[in-house]
C-alpha cells in the first residue's frame, strides 16, 4: 500500500504544515519521504517543540534545494557560501577553509528565541578536529554573540545571548572531550537558556553543562552560519563538518 494511501487510511492525512513544505520543494519528494516528514512534524508539535521553533532546517534531505528550506516557513531559508560538499539524506559537509552555510537566520528577528528563553541546535554525523569553530553569530562589536566553538584543547563550548570581550573564553559552559564525556562532538548539541543567567548544554539528549555565572544579553543580529563564524560579518575560524540539521 503506498504510504500516502496509509497515512489516509490511518489519520487526516498529510498537515498543513508538511504540505506547505512539500510544495515548496522544487522536486517533490517520494511519498514514503513525505510520510516521513509528516511524522516528525506531527512528533515535534506533540511533543510542544513545533510551537517554539523559529527555524527547523534539515540539510539530510533528498536533493539539495529541499535541504536549505525552512520546515516552518518561507522565512528564513538558508543558502551555501562556495559550494559544501552535499551528500543526499547526509547533509552539507564544510571544507574548514572557505566554504559554510549561511542559515538565513539571526537572533534579533527571532519571535519565539529571546534573550532570557531560547534554544538553538544542530545534528551532525561526526565529530570535528579540535581548534575549530563549528558555528557562530557575533557582532556587532564584541558582543552580544551565540555560537559553539572547539578549543585547542578539545573542549566544546556553547553560549547563547552571552556578551564578553574578545579577549576572553566566550563561553557559558563546557564539556570534555569524547574520552572523558563520552559522547563527542557528534549526534544531537544544544544549547537552552532558560533565565537571565541560566543556560544549560546537551550532547546527544544528555545534559552535559550547566552553569548561572553569566547574564544574558541583547540578541545580536547577525545571520548564524554553519561550518563558520559571522564574525561581525566576516565568516572565519572555518571548520571541517557535517550537517544534517539545525534548529532554533
Amino acid at each position: 500500500m503506498r504510504p500516502a494511501r496509509l497515512a489516509g487510511i490511518l489519520g487526516p492525512g498529510f498537515s498543513e504544515d508538511a504540505l506547505a513544505l512539500f510544495a515548496r520543494m522544487s522536486t517533490p519528494p517520494s511519498d514514503a519521504r513525505k510520510l516521513a516528514i509528516n511524522t516528525l512534524i506531527s512528533a515535534l508539535k506533540t511533543a510542544g517543540v513545533w510551537a517554539n521553533l523559529d527555524v527547523l532546517q534539515v540539510y539530510a534531505a533528498a536533493d539539495s534545494q529541499a535541504g536549505l528550506l525552512n520546515w516552518l516557513s518561507s522565512s528564513y531559508g538558508a543558502s551555501v557560501v562556495n559550494a559544501p560538499t552535499f551528500e543526499a539524506d547526509r547533509g552539507y559537509k564544510t571544507n574548514g577553509t572557505t566554504n559554510y552555510i549561511n542559515t538565513g537566520w539571526n537572533p534579533a528577528a527571532g519571535t519565539n528565541f529571546q534573550q532570557d528563553a531560547s534554544s538553538f541546535g544542530w545534528w551532525s554525523g561526526y565529530s570535528p578536529a579540535s581548534g575549530a569553530s563549528l558555528n557562530g553569530s557575533w557582532g556587532p562589536g564584541p558582543t552580544p554573540r551565540s555560537g559553539c566553538s572547539i578549543s585547542m584543547a578539545g573542549n566544546g563550548y556553547l553560549t547563547v545571548s552571552h556578551g564578553i570581550s574578545h579577549n576572553q573564553n566566550y563561553a557559558t559552559s563546557q564539556w570534555n572531550t569524547p574520552s572523558t564525556s563520552g559522547h563527542g562532538m557528534h549526534g544531537l548539541q544544544s544549547s537552552t537558556r532558560t533565565g537571565a543567567s541560566a543556560q544549560q548544554n546537551y550532547g546527544q539528549g544528555i545534559l552535559q553543562s550547566s552553569t548561572t555565572s553569566y547574564a544574558s544579553v541583547a540578541r545580536n543580529s547577525r545571520s548564524l552560519y554553519l561550518g563558520a563564524l559571522n564574525n561581525d560579518g566576516s565568516a572565519s575560524s572555518h571548520s571541517v563538518w557535517q550537517f544534517g540539521a539545525f534548529f532554533a
